[in-house]
């Protein structure tokens, strides 16, 4: 069974553009890098198919290597490395079954973003 895991950071990119403070910019721009670095080191099994301004995208696949048990580390764990990070940023997350109307990446993709 794949699963279409989806999180988006919320909170740095608004103030990225909000702000005209350069330090605080690439300060927030390094939480981001970081946030992007630990999540593929952490949670490498996963085949990750975008990793990058605070948006990650993978596919979760139960096999020998990767049970149900790892995504729901994933989905458990994540949001609260992220909120002990760095407080105050949010994280959104979503989970497609890739099977039936959403067996096809594109429609499992639309329905990512739309949860998200």
């Amino acid at each position: 069974m794949k699963y279409l895991y989806g999180a988006s950071v919320q909170g740095i990119q608004g103030f990225i553009f909000e702000t005209n403070k350069l330090q605080e910019i690439v300060g927030a721009s390094e939480i981001v890098k970081k946030i992007e670095e630990d999540f593929k080191k952490n949670y490498s099994p996963l085949t990750i198919l975008r990793n990058a301004g605070g948006s990650i995208k993978a596919i979760f696949e139960d096999n020998k290597e990767v049970t149900p048990q790892e995504h729901e580390k994933v989905v458990l764990e994540f949001p609260k490395y992220i909120m002990q990070m760095a407080y105050g940023i949010t994280i959104s997350q979503a989970l497609v079954k890739m099977e039936g109307k959403f067996a096809n990446q594109n429609d499992a993709d639309k329905e990512l973003e739309r949860l998200l």
